[in-house]
């Protein structure tokens, strides 16, 4: 089955953000860059009038604290 290019290209920034994630060494990096994709995340839905985002479940950044 075939993706459609928007599919595909949420496939392919999904994939982007886990491997930026992944590559962070130190906690402080890791949530400013958490801050920073959630801030463009925001702004994207609210150009499409979607709805504010709802706070992450968990910290994605928790096994950097020292």
């Amino acid at each position: 089955r075939r993706l459609r290019p928007i599919d595909e290209a949420r496939a392919r920034h999904r994939q982007e953000h886990r491997d930026r994630m992944g590559s962070m060494k130190t906690y402080e990096d890791c949530k400013a860059y958490q801050g920073q994709h959630h801030e463009q995340m925001e702004a994207r839905a609210k150009e499409r009038g979607g709805k504010a985002l709802a706070q992450p479940r968990r910290d994605a950044c928790s096994g950097l604290k020292r």
